[in-house]
């Protein structure tokens, strides 16, 4: 609620979202299987709609508003002298490893994925997997070669790489 309303996104009331008009519009999204909630945690864009969404709002010229505001009202731990990041968890890690991949910024994915194999305690995903889950869900050619030539070998690179793992 407070991203949208940081966004200033109105209700159908021209109203800032309340948490009741906010929950209507969840329940329906959940309802309808485009969002889904784990136990113990909130709603999040189904997976396999969650790229489609993102590279729309790319296209619509809304990516960067929504991110920024996503990074100010929900942000990554960290340490202040040495800019590190501790991430909560999976989700978060993926997160900023996505907008990375969005804004065609190699330098902040890898300072992201470099803090979370430092100071993640966690079983940690594959970046792979991660370059995969962003480059082939779904797999969007005219898409695919917008992106800088290092983020197209890593995409490329993963998306075969898991396919060759899968038929092992």
């Amino acid at each position: 609620m407070n991203c949208l309303n940081q966004i200033g996104t109105l209700d159908e009331n021209n109203k800032p979202f309340i948490n009741k008009s906010l929950s209507r519009h969840i329940d329906g999204l959940l309802a309808a299987g485009l969002l889904i909630q784990s136990s113990g945690q909130g709603p999040q864009c189904h997976p396999l709609i969650t790229e489609i969404a993102t590279r729309d709002a790319v296209k619509a010229g809304y990516f960067e508003i929504l991110a920024t505001s996503v990074s100010k009202i929900l942000p990554i731990s960290s340490g202040y002298a040495s800019g590190t990041r501790y991430f909560q968890s999976e989700r978060q890690f993926i997160r900023e490893v996505r907008i990375g991949f969005y804004r065609h910024d190699p330098n902040f994915i890898n300072k992201q994925i470099e803090d979370y194999q430092k100071y993640s305690h966690s079983n940690k995903i594959s970046v792979n997997k991660i370059f995969e889950q962003i480059c082939n869900n779904p797999f969007d050619a005219d898409w695919f070669r917008t992106l800088p030539q290092g983020l197209f070998e890593n995409g490329i690179s993963s998306i075969l790489l898991n396919a060759v793992n899968s038929w092992l």
